[in-house]
């Protein structure tokens, strides 16, 4: 099963936070090949953003950033590249659902992919509710 995740779920894997648990469950099946988690590039600058403020907040190293990112990249995510259609894509989604052009490109890979998107973005979630394939993480 193919599933579209994004960066709020994501870096619980490596934030102990709400739904902690539950994202790391995702990634250990992911791991066993029972579900493949797809992205669009754009999650590695989503993460390198989501650490850099919990770095500051934590006061923590170029060090443990750069094993962070190690870690991230060895789980084997499927990244993707948007090209110019999916850009087309996500930039309408935009003005339909009234979100960012970052939330947008997820949606639009979830479309594209015909899967299932996970986010744990309580505010991306009510706006896109709409859709089958949206889900949030403390709801699965």
């Amino acid at each position: 099963m193919n599933l579209v995740l994004d960066a709020s779920v994501i870096a619980k894997w490596f934030f102990k936070e709400e739904q902690t648990d539950t994202a790391l469950t995702l990634l250990e099946k992911h791991k066993l090949a029972k579900i493949k988690i797809n992205a669009p590039i754009l999650l590695l600058f989503e993460f390198g953003n989501s650490v850099v403020k919990k770095f500051r907040e934590d006061i923590d190293t170029q060090t443990e950033f750069d094993q962070d990112l190690e870690d991230l990249l060895a789980t084997g995510i499927n990244f993707y590249n948007p090209d110019e259609e999916s850009l087309k894509q996500t930039y309408a989604l935009t003005s339909k659902y009234e979100i960012t052009f970052y939330d947008a490109t997820y949606i639009a890979l979830t479309q594209n992919l015909q899967c299932d998107f996970i986010t744990a973005d309580k505010k991306l979630y009510q706006k896109t509710k709409g859709l089958k394939s949206v889900n949030l993480l403390s709801q699965i």
